[in-house]
């Protein structure tokens, strides 16, 4: 399969024609708003108080607005083409940079392709700089009269809109006396912007003088977006907190956004690279405190204050808080770019699916439930398959979460869960395999306790038997499924991990159970291997690998994909 390549020329960079295996692609932001702009990048309305930022600053605000509108740009492919290897592309970078010699460091290249890889999923991002030779010169940027000065008790928060940023909102404030600086992004769509505005209008008259709203626009302009996951909006996001932060001495910026999202395990191994979005991944945010910790030459830290949480306990939040009025107006759907009409929520996408689950399991659905939804689930006939398949997932990824031990949860989702845990807060692995492990169970306890809840609402016992209902694929899935024993049960309190068992020694079992998912290879020793025994038509021959090495075909598949060879 060949890659997709795309050659990308930034802010007035020109090169000859791009080679025939790849796409070329022209990005221009001009500050005098000419016809050849085909980016937006706003950053001089970004602050209405004026603050002076390093020459590295800009650029890597810069380099963030360009690669967000790249991403958009260069695209992935057609839905059927969304598997595992089709999803990826190779990204080359041309960009002019005032920092010139920062930016060409080894480490800092590393830091930037890593970070970006891992949070889109693609193969690689490749970056060549250029000397910036006639800086424009931004009210935004450089003026060195400062206007606010930060207290002790100033965080810095990211603000989307959405249900779980109004949650962490109003935890702060109703929790501390910290002053809060939230910051914000739309791309172009306008209802966006109102969303953030109309719920900051809500936050300041509850709690005024508390909070201030920075707000940027950055994207495509007058052209089609070619690709429409965002995943490297959360690069982005970031950069303008860190920017902001740091230019006004503080190490630190918060987020948040529940657990199980930000985990997100994915439907299939096929599907892990294209589905399971890491925006809020841990090893994500661990690789931009790396990356923005180069540029700042100290340490800094981004906080998700939701990663032990689910979206029930943080529904449970914003009811704690009395605050459930403000459902109406935050905004959770992951397909606000779709025509809805009047409606602020598509209803049927993973973000809306878990909200709605989330709503009934903490018993204030009748505050969610409020001509939201452009779609209902748990009312109307799944006219699709693609429907069914939406709600299959969830529910049956909550009932596995729920019905596992540790040991078997371990063992299921093993290859996620070594890439999670590492970056968690805890002193020993088993304990923090242990808060992954009580997160995702009380996850599954809170969608059954939901599905109990729109069953007793919505299908009672003598009403009329709908067909293609939620009921009637729940009904289907548990006919499909293999009854559980009551020793397969698991016993758990939720209060500690102690009743869990032994967890050093059921990681160290299930470690080598799976050690042969462990690639002992170079990559330029499997590379080698891999060509040597290819196919005549020139695909990997992963059997030929196999039997070269003692695996399995699904190993040596594995393998081949951890180190992109394909």
């Amino acid at each position: 399969m060949e890659r997709k390549k795309f050659i990308v020329a930034c802010n007035g960079v020109k090169l000859n024609p791009s080679p025939d295996n790849a796409k070329y692609v022209e990005l221009l932001h001009n500050h005098d708003l000419t016809s050849t702009n085909n980016v937006k990048i706003e950053l001089q309305n970004f602050v209405t108080n004026i603050f002076t930022l390093s020459d590295r600053k800009k650029d890597l605000m810069e380099i963030a607005g360009y690669i967000f509108a790249a991403d958009r740009k260069c695209s992935r492919g057609n839905d059927k083409e969304i598997i595992y290897d089709n999803w990826s592309r190779d990204i080359e970078i041309h960009i002019k940079v005032r920092d010139l010699h920062f930016w060409q460091d080894t480490q800092v290249i590393k830091a930037l392709n890593e970070a970006l890889t891992f949070m889109t999923g693609d193969f690689n991002f490749n970056f060549v700089f250029y000397k910036y030779e006639d800086d424009h010169k931004y009210n935004l940027f450089d003026n060195d009269n400062f206007v606010v000065e930060p207290t002790a008790k100033t965080k810095v928060v990211l603000f989307s809109g959405g249900l779980d940023s109004l949650a962490g909102i109003i935890e702060l404030l109703e929790t501390t006396e910290d002053q809060l600086w939230l910051v914000s992004h739309h791309s172009g769509n306008p209802s966006v912007g109102q969303t953030q505005k109309n719920l900051f209008d809500e936050i300041n008259a509850r709690f005024p003088n508390r909070s201030y709203h920075y707000t940027y626009k950055c994207g495509l302009t007058g052209q089609q977006r070619a690709d429409e996951n965002q995943r490297t909006r959360s690069f982005l996001f970031n950069s303008i907190a860190f920017a902001l932060s740091t230019t006004y001495g503080l190490n630190e910026n918060f987020l948040f956004e529940n657990g199980i999202t930000s985990f997100n395990f994915p439907e299939s191994e096929d599907m892990q690279n294209s589905r399971a979005s890491r925006t809020t991944h841990p090893k994500t945010l661990a690789l931009l405190m790396n990356l923005f910790s180069l540029i700042e030459d100290k340490p800094y830290k981004i906080h998700n204050g939701f990663v032990f949480k689910s979206k029930t306990d943080v529904m449970e939040i914003i009811k704690n808080f009395n605050k459930l009025d403000l459902l109406s107006i935050a905004v959770s759907c992951s397909a606000t770019r779709i025509n809805i009409g009047s409606r602020t929520h598509c209803g049927i996408c993973s973000q809306c699916i878990d909200r709605r689950f989330a709503s009934y399991a903490a018993e204030v659905e009748n505050f969610d439930e409020t001509g939201l939804y452009h779609f209902d689930f748990v009312t109307q006939v799944l006219d699709s398959d693609n429907k069914k398949k939406a709600l299959s997932f969830y529910i049956n990824l909550a009932k596995e979460f729920y019905i596992s031990n540790l040991d078997s949860f371990y063992y299921s989702f093993s290859s996620q869960i070594i890439e999670i845990e590492k970056y968690l807060s805890g002193s020993m692995e088993a304990e923090r395999i242990s808060k992954i492990f009580t997160l995702c169970h009380r996850h599954g306890k809170q969608v059954e306790k939901a599905i109990g809840r729109m069953s007793e609402k919505h299908d009672k016992a003598f009403s009329d038997f709908k067909e293609n209902s939620l009921f009637d694929l729940i009904l289907g899935m548990r006919g499909a499924s293999t009854p559980k024993s009551n020793s397969q049960q698991p016993q758990i309190d939720e209060n500690t991990t102690r009743e869990l068992g032994n967890a050093q020694e059921i990681i160290k079992r299930q470690k080598l159970k799976i050690k042969t998912l462990s690639n002992p290879l170079t990559h330029s020793e499997l590379l080698a291997l891999s060509e040597k025994t290819k196919k005549k038509n020139g695909s990997i021959n992963y059997s030929a690998i196999a039997k070269n090495l003692g695996i399995s075909n699904h190993t040596a598949k594995v393998w081949c994909k951890s180190y992109k060879i394909t």
